[in-house]
């Protein structure tokens, strides 16, 4: 994956983090050019499905957190600023 790809699919994911939550929270997925491409429960089931499909190159893949991981990481991000 080039940089540029990536950046967009960063950029992406970062404005549709809370969807993701709600909608696949815990199940890994595959994101290029701003599409889901692929879903799986885990990182093996996602790159087996873009290998049978023949994708290349690798898009991003990413497991979305659940909403109590979220609060987790929020809390202890809130936590660590405040140091």
């Amino acid at each position: 994956m080039d940089t540029a790809q990536l950046q967009t699919d960063d950029e992406w994911l970062a404005d549709h983090l809370d969807e993701l939550v709600e909608r696949y929270p815990g199940r890994v997925i595959a994101i290029h050019q701003g599409v889901i491409i692929a879903i799986g429960d885990s990182e093996a089931a996602v790159y087996r499905q873009l290998r049978e499909r023949g994708i290349d190159p690798m898009p991003l893949v990413f497991r979305v957190p659940r909403p109590e991981d979220m609060h987790s990481i929020l809390s202890a991000h809130a936590h660590h600023i405040s140091l």
